[in-house]
């Protein structure tokens, strides 16, 4: 009995052994032999990659254990992951056309961690808002994104990078966050003016760091009681110093442990 038939005696509709990559051709072959059967699958095992909007193997999964991919400028609409509820890898986003993520209203978690980059028509993270369990978090390089609206739910992640995104003003829809494991860099948006969003922040165990925002003028975080790593607050042209210290002197990042790194501010 060959491997299929074996897979349809138990009922699965995808066993994927390493990677599966979904394109406009690719996936749609792969639909044919298997979409049927995937409806009425509850769980995915393996890594995903999604090209484009046509149908893709996992479409009836409710979770993948694994990664998931969706990348490249022919993915214009996330409706294919409407019935996707976790993931237990990475879910990264990038280099697509999608305006915003309406379509990943299910989702709930990312355990690996969200990566969401270089996209360059995103304008906000609509249609999470559902997310609340998440590892990493990487925002990077998405040009014309203005709000971090739909991460609302999320209260405790692993690590924070917000970087190159030349829109971005604040971090309002972050203001559900409450502590981070790992370490903050926020470096090189250009139109960032303040941290307003991290204000329920209490803790982040490692570094924290905050450099060349060239529009920043405040970088107040006055829920914060706790920074385990060091302190960075550097080259942003726009923030007067006395407010980097500011952060600085809180009672808890001023403990001996941590060094501060703070200079060519304002």
């Amino acid at each position: 009995m060959d491997i299929w038939a074996k897979v349809g005696r138990l009922g699965l509709a995808a066993v994927v052994f390493g990677s599966v990559a979904c394109g406009s051709n690719e996936g749609a072959a792969m639909d044919e032999s298997v979409g049927q059967s995937s409806a009425a699958l509850s769980a995915c095992t393996g890594n995903y990659i999604v090209s484009d909007n046509a149908a893709w193997p996992a479409a009836g999964c409710s979770s993948i254990a694994g990664n998931l991919t969706i990348s490249g400028s022919a993915v214009t609409s996330m409706r294919i992951f409407q019935g996707l509820r976790s993931v237990s890898g990475t879910l990264e986003i990038t280099g697509t056309s999608l305006t915003n993520l309406t379509g990943f209203g299910a989702i709930t978690g990312a355990i690996g961690g969200l990566k969401i980059s270089d996209n360059p028509a995103l304008t906000s993270f609509s249609g999470l808002g559902r997310l609340t369990y998440i590892g990493a978090v990487t925002i990077d390089g998405n040009g014309t994104l203005i709000s971090l609206t739909g991460l609302e739910g999320i209260t405790t992640i692993n690590s924070l990078s917000v970087s190159y995104n030349d829109r971005l003003t604040n971090f309002v829809g972050l203001s559900g966050l409450t502590s981070m494991v790992g370490h903050v860099n926020v470096e090189h948006n250009g139109s960032l003016t303040s941290l307003q969003g991290l204000h329920n922040v209490q803790s982040v165990d490692g570094s924290l760091r905050i450099a060349e925002n060239n529009m920043l003028t405040r970088c107040a975080m006055p829920g914060l009681d706790y920074v385990g790593g060091d302190l960075y607050v550097h080259d942003n042209p726009s923030l007067l110093t006395d407010y980097a210290y500011a952060l600085a002197l809180t009672p808890v990042v001023a403990k001996p442990t941590t060094s501060h790194f703070i200079y060519n501010n304002l």
